[in-house]
């Protein structure tokens, strides 16, 4: 072999091994960044019991909040993601069934999950929309939480978080800052705004309601091509909802029908926010129109 061949041939297979290794060792470390969130000092709440406590908290799991959207109707998991890109995602079976989340699951464990996006293995909850649900008041988180855990237990055995390779660099380096867990700021006042038909109000369904996700911090939507969730648009006065009514906007919300018959996007969970009430519906467009 001629030595010019020769050495391109070495050189080749160096620059191989160093990327195969380079590519390992960020693997190895994104992964070890997933599997151990950061500790959290959880806040403690009580869980009501009384009537009125838990009929709130199933009215914001059913129109607000909703965990069925990925952990099922009858919250026993799914498998959200099976891909060569990430590997196997899960939603947990949270119900009290054999081996699910909430067989054995202590108060801290459940805030600790929810409010922090941390789970009770310590690893990082990337699909949890905890951003969002940091923002739950106490009395909500309590009120929800207490619904949830009277679910009937279904024993559904799944299997376990597998990641893979590029998901570990994509996860824990290039996307990791764009995690739910990531961009948690501050835990919210243990109170949220009086119930009713203002824009205060209504910016703490918004809150609650990942609206964040698609949209944007601001609500003022997300270039396409944006990492995590689709990309929503501009919810602001200027932008998608400029030339609504608030008669539109229910419409829509409650048909996922748009202002000249457009059809809302799957991805948009009208569904769920088309059985808030009017008022809480009147409330959000209200908060929406104090957007510039």
């Amino acid at each position: 072999m001629p030595r010019v061949l020769k050495g391109v041939v070495i050189a080749v297979a160096v620059l191989a091994t160093l990327l195969v290794g380079t590519g390992f060792a960020l693997h190895v470390a994104g992964a070890s960044r997933l599997a151990k969130g950061p500790s959290v000092a959880v806040q403690a709440i009580a869980i009501p019991s009384d009537d009125v406590s838990l009929a709130r908290g199933a009215h914001l799991d059913r129109a607000v909040v909703g965990c069925s959207g990925c952990h099922g109707a009858d919250l026993s998991g799914e498998i959200m993601i099976d891909d060569a890109t990430f590997g196997l995602i899960v939603a947990t079976n949270i119900t009290s069934g054999v081996g699910a989340f909430g067989d054995g699951a202590t108060l801290d464990d459940w805030i600790r999950a929810v409010k922090h996006g941390v789970g009770r293995d310590g690893r990082v909850l990337a699909a949890m929309p905890s951003d969002s649900f940091a923002h739950l008041s106490d009395d909500d988180l309590g009120a929800v939480l207490a619904h949830v855990m009277r679910f009937p237990p279904v024993d559904n055995a799944l299997p376990a978080r597998r990641l893979v390779f590029p998901g570990t660099v994509i996860g824990g380096f290039l996307m990791f800052d764009d995690l739910p867990l990531a961009r948690i700021t501050k835990m919210v006042p243990p109170s949220h705004p009086p119930v009713g038909t203002d824009g205060a109000y209504g910016a703490y369904l918004l809150a609650i309601g990942t609206c964040v996700d698609c949209h944007g911090a601001d609500l003022r939507g997300l270039p396409p091509g944006t990492p995590g969730p689709p990309p929503g648009p501009d919810l602001s006065r200027a932008g998608t909802l400029g030339s609504w009514t608030e008669s539109d906007f229910v419409h829509a919300m409650r048909t996922g029908i748009a202002p000249g018959a457009r059809t809302l996007s799957p991805d948009m969970p009208f569904a769920t926010f088309g059985k808030m009430t009017d008022d809480e519906l009147s409330a959000m467009w209200a908060a929406l129109q104090a957007l510039h």
